[in-house]
C-alpha cells in the first residue's frame, strides 16, 4: 500500500507543475572515448575488506576496456595515491605502455593532487565517474563481481588462502572469449591463445616433498606405447599323464 501511495503522489500532475525542483539540473551525457588498441583506456578500482591472506586484505583491479583483459594486484590494505600510481607503473605501464585515459570512481586515491599530477605529467586523461552512477565504469563493476564470485567459489572452505588463487582467477578471466570482440583477452593482446593447462608429456610433474607425482608415467604419455601381448595361463605338468577328477 505504501508503494502504491508513493507512486500515485509521484505521478501527480499538479505537484509536478507547481513544486520547485531541489536538485541540480541534469548535465549532458558524456560518453567515454572509444579505445583503438589494447591497454589504451583503463578502468581502475579496488576490492576491499577481504579476509587476511598472506598479509593481503585488498586487491587492485585493473581492466583494459578494449580487450577486457585484467590485472589483479594483491595489496596489504587500501593504498595511498602514490602507492596506486606505483602499482600501475609496475604492473601495466612498463609492459603495455602508457594509456590515454583512466576511468575510476571518486575515491580518495583518485581525487588527490598526487594522482592528478602524476597522470598529468604522463599525458594521461583522468575520467571520474559521477556520484551514484556506477554505470559509468560498468565494466569494472562487472569485473569485480566476477572475480569475487571466483574467489567465493574456490575459497569458501579456506578463506585465508584466497591470495594463492588470485593468479588463477586472472588467468581464467583472460582466457574467456568475450562476446563484444569475439576473441579472448589473450588473443587481443598477445595475438595467440595460450593453453589453459600444460599438455601431457611436456615433462614430469614434481612435488617438492614427494618427487614426481607419477614416476615414470608422465614422460611416456606424449607418445603411444604398444599394448602388451596377452599371456595365456599354462598348466604346469610334471611329465605324468593328466587325469580328470571324477571320471
Amino acid at each position: 500500500m505504501a508503494s502504491n501511495i508513493q507512486r500515485y503522489v509521484q505521478g501527480c500532475r499538479e505537484c509536478a507543475i507547481s513544486k520547485n525542483p531541489r536538485h541540480l539540473p541534469s548535465g549532458k551525457l558524456l560518453p567515454l572515448p572509444v579505445p583503438n588498441r589494447p591497454w589504451s583506456h583503463l578502468g581502475v578500482d579496488f576490492m576491499t575488506d577481504l579476509p587476511a591472506s598472506g598479509g593481503y586484505t585488498c586487491v587492485l583491479v585493473i581492466i583494459d576496456r578494449f580487450s577486457k583483459s585484467c590485472r589483479l594486484v594483491p595489496l596489504p590494505g587500501p593504498p595511498t595515491a602514490f602507492d596506486t600510481a606505483e602499482c600501475l607503473f609496475n604492473h601495466v605501464f612498463q609492459y603495455f605502455g602508457l594509456p590515454g585515459d583512466i576511468v575510476s570512481d571518486r575515491g580518495p586515491q583518485f581525487t588527490s593532487r598526487v594522482w592528478k599530477a602524476f597522470l598529468k605529467c604522463l599525458g594521461v586523461t583522468v575520467s571520474l565517474s559521477s556520484g551514484y552512477h556506477p554505470q559509468t565504469n560498468g565494466q569494472m563493476e562487472r569485473e569485480i563481481q566476477k572475480e569475487s564470485r571466483f574467489l567465493r567459489t574456490f575459497c569458501h572452505d579456506h578463506q585465508e588462502a584466497w591470495s594463492q588463487f588470485l593468479g588463477w582467477a586472472e588467468y581464467a578471466q583472460n582466457f574467456l572469449r568475450q562476446p563484444t570482440t569475439g576473441l579472448t583477452p589473450f588473443q587481443c593482446v598477445l595475438g595467440y591463445q595460450p593453453p589453459l593447462f600444460v599438455p601431457l608429456g611436456w615433462g614430469t610433474f614434481r612435488c617438492a616433498s614427494c618427487g614426481p607425482l607419477v614416476p615414470g608415467e608422465r614422460e611416456g604419455l606424449g607418445r603411444s606405447t604398444p599394448a602388451a601381448p596377452k599371456s595365456t595361463p599354462q598348466r604346469q605338468n610334471d611329465g605324468g599323464p593328466s587325469t580328470v577328477q571324477g571320471a
